[in-house]
């Protein structure tokens, strides 16, 4: 009886680690950020929001709903835009995405996500999805885009 509680402590713990208890990556000092989400496979169906530091130089983009790449809006902005956008992935745990890569393969014509974050120290934030999100997903995609939007 000893032997099988003991093993299935163990298997819990491991369990735990791999589903439930990844680290979240800390979320500052952004060098480059990048938020994709397609809706549909029709012409331009996706939108785009960037922000890159150059040295201090931040600028922020915005490849809107349904415009070609070449009507995308530029901003610069300060490092208050930066750090807005910071806390809220951070509030958000957001660095628990990295990794995740997901796709449903029985779905055509879906929606789709990417999102791609560097950070000063070289870690980054790395995760994908095709009709299949990540923990809350529709709040973080809706408070990225109001950030962003403010810009306009």
């Amino acid at each position: 009886m000893m032997k099988k509680t003991a093993l299935f402590g163990v298997i819990v713990i491991m369990l735990s680690f791999l589903f439930g208890c990844a680290k979240n990556a800390e979320i500052k000092d952004i060098e480059t950020f990048s938020f994709r989400y397609s809706y549909g496979a029709m012409s331009n169906a996706y939108v785009v929001y960037t922000l890159t530091n150059e040295d201090g130089s931040y600028t922020a983009t915005i490849k809107p709903k349904g415009a070609p790449e070449e009507e995308k809006l530029e901003f610069e902005v300060d490092e208050s835009f930066a750090k807005e956008l910071e806390a809220f992935l951070a509030e958000n745990e957001v660095g628990r995405w990295n990794g995740f890569q997901k796709s449903n393969k029985t779905a055509a014509d879906g929606k789709s996500f990417s999102l791609y974050i560097t950070m000063a120290d070289g870690s980054e934030v790395d995760a994908r999805g095709y009709m299949k999100w990540p923990k809350n997903y529709n709040a973080v995609s809706a408070g990225i885009t109001e950030i962003f939007e403010k810009l306009q």
